[in-house]
Parts: structure tokens; C-alpha cells; sequence
């Protein structure tokens, strides 16, 4: 059927690039030749291993993001059946300080949570939209300092043999504070 369906197409030469989540295959990259016959070229080959990774980088933010979402549902959940309880035992005055403090920290994880939420949701649509590895790298990185209250963040990639090396991609707060480190890292 699929054999079929690629001669009705014509399809002369392809590429399959699998898709994999974690350990997981997910689905198939394909690109197909219909003019005639094709050699793939290596940098065409690499290039779509390198969209399959983005794709795959793509699908697990978005997984964790409906993790961290349903995790945020729960958490607002459970702050709601928090707060009918505090209406409850208001008649108690040391019930009520104690009900207090607990709220207090269901909203702050619960704020916390949020904010989690909106990092993954960023990058996962920064990682989606952007037109390189490298601007998605450059918009997260700023996503995560900005988040964390970082003034410095810095990416580093692995080479072939798996080495970290420094990259140009920098956040820093305050760029002239740390240039000479800058500098020594690069």
C-alpha cells in the first residue's frame, strides 16, 4: 500500500530520519526525491538529523510542559479544597492562624509552580519558533537567567568526542561587569 503510493508519487530516492523522545521512537523524518534518481549529500543528511533532534528537543518540552501544567492543575486543586477548609474552621482562632500559613505556602509553590509552568511554555515555544538551534539556545538561555535571577548564563556544546566547548552564546546582566570573564572563558 505505502509502495504504491510512493510510485504514484513518483518518489525516485528518500531520507528517513527517525524522530526519538528519550529512548523512545516517536516517528519518521522523510524527505523524498521525485525529480530522479539522488545521491544524498552528507550536509543534507546531517541537516535533517539536525531537524529531527529539534523536532524531538520540540516534543519533549512540550511533554514536560503538559507535565508541569497538569502538576499546576493539581496544585490549584488542591489550593481551592485549602481554601473551603479555611472557611470552614475560621470559628477557631489558632485553627485559622494555622490554616493561614499552610495557604500561604500552597499559593507561594502554587506561584512557583506557575512560574515554572511559563519558563517551560517559553522555551518550548522559543525552541518551536525560532529558525536556528542557535537562536532557540540564545532565547532560552535568557528565558532561564531571567527566571532564576541569574546575572550570568553561558552555553557550552558538546564536540564530537563529547567535550564541552564554550560557546558565543552569553546572558549577562551587566555585560562590562564580566567581560574579562567572558573573555578567559571563550
Amino acid at each position: 500500500c505505502y509502495q504504491e503510493f510512493l510510485q504514484r508519487l513518483q518518489v525516485q530516492a528518500s531520507i528517513v530520519v527517525p524522530i526519538i523522545t528519550g529512548k523512545n521512537l516517536w516517528g519518521l523524518l522523510i524527505v523524498h526525491e521525485c525529480k530522479g534518481v539522488r545521491v544524498w549529500q552528507t550536509s543534507e543528511v546531517e541537516l535533517l538529523q539536525q531537524v529531527a533532534a529539534q523536532v524531538a528537543i520540540a516534543i519533549g518540552q512540550a511533554e514536560l510542559y503538559e507535565q508541569a501544567r497538569t502538576a499546576a492543575l493539581t496544585a490549584q486543586s488542591k489550593a481551592t479544597a485549602l481554601e473551603r477548609a479555611s472557611a470552614a474552621l475560621q470559628q477557631a482562632n489558632q485553627t485559622l492562624e494555622n490554616e493561614i500559613g499552610d495557604r500561604k505556602q500552597a499559593q507561594a509553590a502554587l506561584r512557583q509552580k506557575n512560574k515554572i509552568v511559563k519558563l517551560l511554555q517559553a522555551v518550548a515555544e522559543a525552541a518551536n519558533e525560532a529558525a536556528s538551534s542557535k537562536q532557540a539556545l540564545r532565547i532560552c538561555l535568557e528565558h532561564i537567567c531571567n527566571h532564576t535571577g541569574w546575572p550570568v548564563g553561558h552555553v557550552y556544546l558538546p564536540d564530537q568526542t563529547g567535550e564541552l566547548i564554550p560557546t558565543t552564546l552569553w546572558c549577562l546582566k551587566h555585560p562590562e561587569h564580566f567581560q574579562r570573564f567572558r573573555n578567559a572563558t571563550e
